[in-house]
């Protein structure tokens, strides 16, 4: 199936992308049947092994070919890409290496050099016979787990489980398969049991789950096999490349017409978890600041005292049914933080659903009062926690229409009216999102200007330049991100950066500089066959004006302030496949600062000040906790050690809360039940942000004086 060059043409303008989405299923999870002996074992998919249908193979063709033709780095169908494609799809099938046998991998190794053929052939037939296989291994540690439930495990035995063997060796025999699910069986029992519960509930709670996980291993259909497999062949190319069946589709159609509603969250399926991905700006779980990306999901209830439902081992859209409902009714999710490993107790978070308004997520403003040197210095905080537009409104020439652009220049007008003596722009956070507005924000901050580069597949660059005149607001300015800033924050980080107009502080930014673009690929049907689905493609990459790629790097700060997160544990850089940095030439921009001369001097003056500042060395240790816990692997399976660790952790976590409060001149809390989680945190990090701007205001006025002082003196 070739693509006409006609056709092409009318695909070439991107839109920027952000989606998550899974494989779709009519089926929903119920609260499972009274115990009953172990099922029979079943080592076929409903009446049989699952088959590629007949137009598969026209839709692998039809991704392969547009991939070929569209696709920024021009991928080769060879070898290669057939053995990252093999080692990918049995990735996301058994990532946690929990299912298959180490002969099974063996048996698969003959697929390698023949998944994607020499003149760009793909073997469907093959990614079946995988997933048959796979889903009898499934079949068989349910039957497994299940008749563990007959007989309570001794808790007193000192015994660890290894529960991430992502790096860990494939098991080489059943009997080495059957002691990790035992053990994995008597963690997730222990780690019920420390809730506080009795054994015939935890015993229901896990026939529950594991039969659940049985029944959707049952229902999967072919077209789930079929998109898992095409998705592993387009991460192995990059890892914002990605095809949805017909299905997914309409799926991920409903999911953004809807993606202002709910509880503002973005999941995805990891292991047996649900795992939050990220927090839409302004949404209830935002509002909460009880729940954060990396959390994971155990149980959902309906209302305020309806029974929790374990969601653990469920299919992501079964999941995402429960969460959605009417707006302004009440959902409650069991949450296990991301810094907490499985035996920890996993906290209860309520929120109402709600539709998410445009003016929730504008742009807002503050004004941290410093003093220094017998003098009050005002250091205005713009908030942004996303670039946003009312497109509509915009279009239809309406003069109070939202925009980040718009909302930024008011609060500035009112900022400068409140006497501020520096700005900082909190970019924290803020994943991208309209890249015209953030674009057309650094004017007001640089004037006109080039703002960013865009270059095809081809080598063609197109230059972004911004619709402002003059600059807005040319006082004392820096810009604070994080490793979560991302997109739109790196162009507008970026720019101010290399304009040297302000200075960047904070964490390392994201990495991500690539565009995508949404291709139905019915366009290339006659109208008379089966849907085809549609693919997101990677077709240009973004470059800064200095000819530097945001691309895997992302914005390196002037001054690098703490974070939770370290190198490769979060961002781009951590994606196999990602593209990789590079460079082109620099476009014509004339820099509107110098920056770069006042940053050593500021981040000395920062190192000196946080080295001896109690808040700053409490927010290290909190963030090196995060860390430590994040790198465990291994938990013990005994009872008294696991509750003595638990406690522990517990009273880390404690003294540390009361560390905090003792800054702030509040009495210490006896337990961290008494911990008001809704009360807003202290913010170090925007704390020393206004402290490094003092230093900035301090450090211009007297090179100011020095300046002036050799003008007089040299006449």
């Amino acid at each position: 199936m070739r693509i006409p060059t006609r056709v092409l043409a009318i695909l070439l303008p991107a839109i920027l992308t952000v989606a998550c989405f899974a494989p779709a299923t009519s089926a929903k999870p119920d609260a499972g049947p009274q115990r009953v002996p172990a099922p029979i074992l079943r080592t076929t998919i409903a009446d049989g092994p699952l088959m590629p249908e007949s137009h598969y193979g026209d839709i692998a063709a039809l991704v392969r070919d547009v991939i070929g033709r569209l696709h920024y780095s021009s991928p080769t169908f060879d070898q290669e890409l057939s053995s990252s494609t093999l080692d990918r799809y049995i990735q996301s099938l058994d990532p946690n290496r929990s299912y298959f046998l180490a002969s099974d991998i063996a048996e698969f190794d003959t697929f390698r050099g023949g998944l994607v053929e020499r003149r760009g052939t793909i073997d469907l037939n093959a990614a079946f016979v995988i997933y048959n296989r796979f889903h009898q291994r499934v079949m068989e540690r349910v039957a497994f787990l299940d008749a563990q439930l007959e007989e309570m495990p001794d808790f007193s035995v000192d015994e660890e489980y290894q529960y991430d063997r992502t790096d860990a060796p494939w098991a080489t025999s059943v009997a080495e398969l059957d002691e990790i699910t035992r053990k994995r069986f008597k963690n997730d029992a222990l780690t019920l049991l420390l809730t506080d519960i009795e054994w015939a509930q935890v015993v229901e709670t896990l026939e529950r789950r594991y039969r659940n996980l049985g029944r959707r291993s049952d229902q999967t259909v072919a077209s789930d096999v079929f998109q898992l497999f095409m998705n592993a062949l387009t991460t192995s190319i990059d890892p914002h490349t990605s095809y949805l069946t017909p299905a997914a589709q309409d799926n991920f159609r409903i999911d953004m017409s809807l993606s202002l509603e709910g509880i503002g969250a973005v999941l995805s399926a990891e292991d047996d978890y649900t795992r939050v991905v990220s927090i839409v700006a302004a949404g209830p779980a935002d509002n909460s600041k009880a729940i954060f990306p990396e959390d994971r999901i155990l149980g959902i209830a309906q209302g305020v005292d309806g029974e929790f439902v374990d969601v653990v081992g469920w299919r992501i859209d079964d999941v995402v049914g429960l969460i959605r409902g009417p707006r302004d009714t009440i959902v409650r999710l069991m949450v296990l933080p991301a810094n907490a490993p499985p035996d920890a107790a996993p906290k209860t978070v309520t929120l109402e659903r709600k539709k998410i308004r445009l003016e929730e997520q504008a742009a807002s403003s503050k004004i941290i009062e410093v003093e220094r040197d017998g003098r009050t210095q005002r250091i205005g905080v713009i908030d942004l926690p996303t670039f946003y537009a009312d497109f509509n409104a915009l279009q239809a020439g309406d003069p109070n229409a939202k925009s980040t652009t718009r909302d930024v220049s008011r609060l500035l007008d009112e900022l400068k009216t409140e006497g501020v003596d520096a700005v900082v722009m909190d970019l924290r956070g803020n994943g991208g999102g309209s890249l015209v507005e953030a674009t057309d924000l650094a004017a007001l901050f640089i004037g006109e200007g080039p703002v960013v580069q865009i270059r095809d597949g081809e080598g063609s660059t197109q230059v972004s330049r911004n619709r402002g005149a003059g600059a807005k607001y040319t006082g004392p300015f820096a810009v604070l991100i994080d490793r979560r800033s991302a997109s739109g924050s790196e162009i507008f980080a970026g720019v101010i950066q290399d304009y040297g107009r302000g200075l960047i502080i904070g964490a390392r930014s994201y990495g991500k500089g690539t565009v995508q673009q949404l291709i139905p690929l019915d366009r290339f049907s006659r109208g008379d066959g089966p849907r085809l689905g549609e693919l997101k493609l990677t077709i240009a990459k973004f470059y800064r004006v200095n000819g530097s790629s945001n691309q895997h790097k992302g914005i390196i700060p002037d001054i690098e302030l703490p974070s939770p997160f370290e190198g490769a544990d979060f961002g781009e850089a951590m994606r196999p496949t990602a593209l990789p940095w590079d460079e082109i030439a620099p476009t014509g921009y004339r820099a509107v600062g110098e920056m770069d001369k006042l940053a050593a001097r500021l981040a000395a003056l920062h190192t000196e000040r946080a080295s001896d500042d109690p808040g700053f060395s409490l927010l290290k240790r909190e963030f090196g906790a995060y860390r430590e816990a994040r790198a465990r692997t291994m938990v013990s399976l005994n009872r008294d050690a696991r509750m003595q660790d638990s406690q522990m952790l517990e009273r880390e976590q404690l003294a540390m809360e009361n560390e905090r409060r003792a800054l702030r001149g509040e009495p210490p809390l006896g337990g961290l039940d008494e911990l008001d989680r809704t009360q807003e945190q202290d913010d170090f990090l925007l704390d020393e942000t206004a402290e490094i701007m003092v230093d900035m205001i301090l450090e211009l006025r007297r090179r100011e004086i020095v300046q002036a002082s050799a003008a007089v003196q040299g006449q």
